[in-house]
């Protein structure tokens, strides 16, 4: 099942980005080298980190409530 987030990698902001929630092993903030702050989430499977707009808790609300619609085991 993937989860929709919007890319928030220089260059491409706004531009939509689908993550397979079964591979996401962690959500977290982070800092810029210029200090802003942002949301990353990584994957171990394919061992990538994408930075996203959304904030750390929207991300997780919108795992869990993909979690939970979904129907499979």
């Amino acid at each position: 099942m993937f989860v929709k987030l919007t890319n928030g990698a220089p260059g491409r902001e706004d531009d939509p980005l689908h993550v397979n929630i079964d591979h996401i092993t962690a959500v977290y903030e982070d800092k810029t080298d210029g200090g802003t702050l942002v949301t990353r989430v990584y994957s171990a499977y394919s061992t990538t980190t994408w930075t996203v707009q959304e904030s750390l808790g929207e991300v997780i609300k919108t795992i869990s409530a993909y979690k939970k619609s979904c129907s499979c085991s």
